[in-house]
């Protein structure tokens, strides 16, 4: 039995008619911003298996004051209302979950087996991150500590979450550890600055959209980011990626990384398709964005040399991105369509007086069969004709770059494409 507080009420079948036919227990927060987290963990674990379903109704908004883990197995978990995290900053930076990668945290931890997590099909579910006060903390700082990722879907098989709207996320709004066969489909996530002091810089950075690491068969489906960071990332060792209908407005785009950060932990992108993509610039009206769109997709790793320790700091690490396909994008007004960086480092934010440039081919970590089919849209001009920059390491020289049904234009003139240590290409001419 679900032990709950005289204020809280277990309400199975209680929810209307529509909803009674479903929802096998039902949770009422304790209102006046009291901490929801140990009731939701706690009818979670009792309710969330055995093909039970798991009601929190749209009516309803539920304080998370406190870090979360849930636990289910052979469970729906309909999320129609409101999670809305506390702005306690402090308690969030001493008390968030550990995220291996980068030295990051995560504020709810989610395990699951044989899931669904539903917003509902009139999409009112919403996680609240209360992200301005992260924002106005870090004020446009890269990779912040302290910061917590909003759902960590980790160490979990076989789930669906669908139907989701991720409002002002801390962080990454979304990340999947040690997860396999999991499906993202009617996702939304949005994240505005609206602090003054902004003043035209991007106090945005690090909303990513979502990333996955160390995680295989993950599928994307009509997800919509619309901040200034990641749309979609694939971090280290990400397998069997597939993505389709994809928006993103604003933020550097698509991006393959960052990898190559750690000596001891080779990183692997392999079998990764994107069909159906769209980029432009952000929508939103907040205040000092202060960056455009970067690419429809990018590559980004890090220089060969070790430098620093993370977040900010690392590299010369290992591996591979490899058997690649994008296919049918659409953008308009990026800096680039394509973008290959593999001299990836923030060694200016740890000595302001080194020169980062030094390291710029130093990397060994490879790429290979890439293919970018059916490419259509515009630049902005940032990079004169150029629409695509190729820059790989002289140490790992790109391989298998395949350009087919491209027609992406510039404003200056005929499209060109730049290429450092490129061996191989087809249906692109170097300049």
């Amino acid at each position: 039995m679900v032990k709950i507080s005289p204020w809280q009420a277990i309400l199975p079948l209680a929810i209307g008619a529509a909803a009674a036919d479903d929802c096998t227990c039902t949770l009422k927060p304790l209102g006046r911003a009291r901490d929801d987290a140990p009731a939701i963990a706690e009818i979670l674990s009792e309710c969330g298996n055995s093909g039970n379903t798991v009601c929190f109704p749209e009516s309803y908004t539920y304080t998370i004051g406190s870090a979360l883990e849930t636990f289910v197995e052979d469970a729906t978990i309909r999320l129609e209302g409101t999670f809305q995290f506390s702005n306690n900053l402090t308690y969030w930076m001493n008390n968030s979950f550990p995220v291996d990668l980068q030295n990051q945290l995560s504020a709810w931890r989610f395990h699951g087996q044989n899931f669904v997590l539903d917003g509902g099909a009139n999409f009112t579910g919403t996680i609240d991150g209360n992200g301005q006060a992260w924002y106005t903390y870090s004020k446009g700082g890269s990779n912040t500590p302290g910061r917590p990722m909003t759902l960590d879907i980790y160490n979990s098989t076989n789930g669906v979450v669908r139907n989701l709207y991720f409002y002002q996320p801390q962080f990454w709004a979304i990340i999947t550890q040690y997860a396999k066969n999991i499906t993202f489909e009617n996702i939304e996530v949005f994240a505005e600055n609206t602090d003054p002091a902004a003043n035209g810089t991007n106090w945005v950075q690090n909303i990513d959209g979502a990333d996955t690491y160390r995680s295989s068969d993950i599928t994307f489906r009509n997800f919509t980011y619309d901040a200034g960071d990641d749309c979609i990332a694939f971090k280290g060792n990400s397998t069997s990626i597939h993505l389709s209908d994809i928006t993103c407005l604003g933020g550097p785009g698509i991006a393959f990384g960052s990898i190559g950060q750690y000596t001891d932990r080779p990183d692997y992108l392999d079998d990764i398709t994107i069909e159906n993509l769209y980029v432009q610039r952000p929508s939103y009206s907040g205040v000092g964005l202060g960056q455009g769109t970067g690419a429809a997709v990018y590559f980004k790793s890090w220089i060969g040399v070790e430098y620093g320790t993370p977040p900010n700091g690392g590299g010369g690490g290992t591996g591979t991105v490899t058997n690649v396909v994008v296919s049918n994008v659409t953008m308009k007004d990026l800096d680039l369509a394509v973008y290959i960086n593999s001299c990836l480092s923030y060694i200016s934010t740890i000595d302001p007086d080194a020169d980062p440039s030094q390291y710029c081919n130093t990397s060994t970590l490879t790429f290979d069969n890439l293919t970018f089919s059916g490419f259509s849209g515009t630049t902005d001009g940032s990079y004169g004709t150029q629409v695509a920059q190729l820059n790989c390491s002289t140490e790992a020289p790109c391989t298998g770059l395949t350009f087919l049904d491209f027609d992406v234009t510039t404003p200056n003139g005929a499209a060109q494409f730049s290429c450092q240590n490129v061996e191989s290409i087809a249906g692109a001419t170097c300049s």
